[in-house]
């Protein structure tokens, strides 16, 4: 299984020439350090996969994980504390999880309806100084990317169940 992930504003040493990145500008704590956001444009690119143009997106791995915890960019789209943006990308819970969603419906149209695509994501954020998303908000974020993957006509319960001999 190979993990997608991004740090985010977590990253320590950006490689040369890169920057760190995030949802919005907020002051990493523990590193002090302060992200630019994303812009429409890179959230186009995020969103469309195009990151992995020409590459065998499988990759030989018999699966991916998407990793949207712990902190991590796609985590910091899931935070109210991280994400103060007020684009599509921000504010309300559906806006936050928009990136994953689409990031998600990108991986589905490049792997295919039965290659495993899992997400990785917290129970809480439990943030001690800031506002983090609630178990009920992830909850529901687990919910609509279920329902994502059931919207997918070959990967809706009917049809799995109509596969194969009768």
């Amino acid at each position: 299984m190979a993990q997608l992930n991004h740090g985010g504003r977590q990253v320590a040493l950006p490689a040369p020439g890169a920057d760190r990145v995030s949802a919005s500008d907020v002051r990493e704590r523990l590193f002090g350090t302060k992200s630019s956001p994303l812009s429409m444009d890179e959230l186009a690119g995020w969103s469309s996969c195009s990151w992995q143009r020409g590459a065998d997106p499988r990759g030989g791995f018999d699966g991916v994980q998407i990793h949207a915890a712990h902190g991590f960019l796609l985590s910091q789209f899931l935070t109210p504390h991280t994400d103060r943006r007020t684009d599509a990308y921000g504010g309300t819970l559906d806006n936050r999880a928009r990136l994953l969603v689409e990031i998600l419906r990108g991986l589905r149209s490049r792997l295919g309806d039965d290659y495993p695509v899992l997400v990785k994501m917290n129970g809480t954020d439990d943030l001690p100084f800031g506002k983090g998303a609630t178990t009920e908000e992830l909850v529901r974020v687990a919910v609509r990317l279920r329902d994502e993957e059931r919207s997918t006509p070959s990967r809706s319960p009917a049809a799995r169940t109509n596969r194969g001999p009768a």
